[in-house]
């Protein structure tokens, strides 16, 4: 019997389309989480199924704003800002270690070097340095601002319904600036280095003013998007932490921690390392791509009606091949169990009359 069932929704940018398809299904075959929780583009649409009051509704409103996005640009490159390696990099590294990043990139081992020394500018010690603090507050890098994203969800997805919704829990990261925690990173998920984990926060347990600046910072991506202050500190996309078993972008922890008993589970990535098999006493579905989805950065930010509409259509198709399949079999096991429980009662009940089965 499925006691709780949440719904996690991981992180991966335009290939959160994906997941508008996953509740299509579930709305067709009426199945309604208790909770729900999400990471970056996860935590945006887990805050339309919040919202709503149901997961029809919730898919509805879903589809509707995936398919406005991609008739819009829904990511503007701010003013003066072009989307380039060096351009990003020269924000955040001072101009003597530009040049070693053309000679580094040309093997493992200098590429290494480099990061070690890009990351001793980031050092206990040099953080503590006023000077260096205002230089990353003055130079921390943007290039994109999210307006007509945020507008347009903002408009399914107020503070004041998500406070009388379901409960939610976000995925976020304290940041400590765009290259530090883009060099934990990829050292984390490259090489195996565990970096630190994401905080998963409660919606519900906010001052309704915070409600939205949490999901925003839980989106906003290094070098792309400003980190979101939050009662004066940063945060970023909760997908950086935990990185390497993606602790942070699949936030199971919260719901299973929560009490539900079933999960299921939104996976955005080609071979995601997150592991159901760490949660032994929940029961986790996942809704993993059967066929190729994208292994690029650029498809994070392709909100193009093509691949959204592919996108949506591929998360339908795999939400009923996995949801279907693990549901038949837990209705299975739901009636052996109960068949077992009246065959208990019954043989009870003999025995109280003193009926002897020989």
């Amino acid at each position: 019997m499925v006691d709780k069932l949440g719904l996690v929704l991981s992180g991966g940018g335009a290939k959160g389309a994906y997941q508008v398809g996953i509740l299509q299904y579930m709305a067709e075959a009426g199945i309604q989480p208790d909770e729900v929780s999400g990471t970056s583009i996860g935590a945006l649409n887990a805050s339309v199924v919040s919202a709503q009051k149901d997961i029809s509704e919730a898919a509805k409103c879903l589809e509707k704003i995936w398919k406005q996005l991609a008739d819009i640009p829904p990511l503007q490159l701010e003013k003066n800002k072009f989307l380039t390696t060096v351009s990003l990099l020269s924000n955040l590294i001072p101009a003597a270690k530009i040049s070693p990043l053309v000679i580094a990139c040309g093997s493992l081992k200098g590429a290494l070097n480099l990061s070690r020394d890009v990351y001793d500018f980031f050092s206990a010690s040099h953080k503590q340095e006023e000077a260096h603090n205002r230089y990353l507050e003055n130079q921390e890098a943007n290039v994109y601002k999210t307006d007509p994203i945020v507008d347009l969800l903002k408009s399914y997805s107020q503070p004041n319904e998500i406070l009388k919704g379901l409960p939610l829990y976000v995925g976020i990261y304290k940041s400590d600036g765009s290259l530090s925690d883009s060099i934990n990173y990829i050292l984390s998920t490259k090489l195996g280095f565990k970096n630190k984990d994401s905080e998963f926060w409660h919606l519900q347990s906010l001052p309704e003013s915070t409600i939205q600046d949490a999901i925003i910072a839980s989106a906003a991506l290094p070098f792309l998007f400003k980190a979101k202050a939050v009662n004066g500190v940063k945060y970023r996309d909760g997908g950086i932490g935990g990185a390497f078993d993606q602790q942070g972008n699949t936030p199971a922890q919260p719901l299973i921690e929560s009490g539900c008993s079933h999960l299921i589970v939104s996976l955005l990535e080609d071979g995601s390392f997150f592991d159901r098999h760490k949660y032994p006493n929940t029961t986790i579905i996942e809704v993993r791509p059967k066929d190729f989805i994208s292994d690029t950065f650029k498809d994070m930010l392709a909100f193009e009606p093509e691949k959204i509409d592919t996108w949506m259509k591929q998360g339908y198709e795999d939400a009923k091949r996995c949801i279907g399949n693990s549901l038949s079999a837990i209705k299975l096991k739901n009636i052996k169990n109960q068949s077992a429980n009246l065959r208990d009662e019954r043989l009870s009940l003999l025995d109280s009359d003193n009926f002897e089965i020989n």
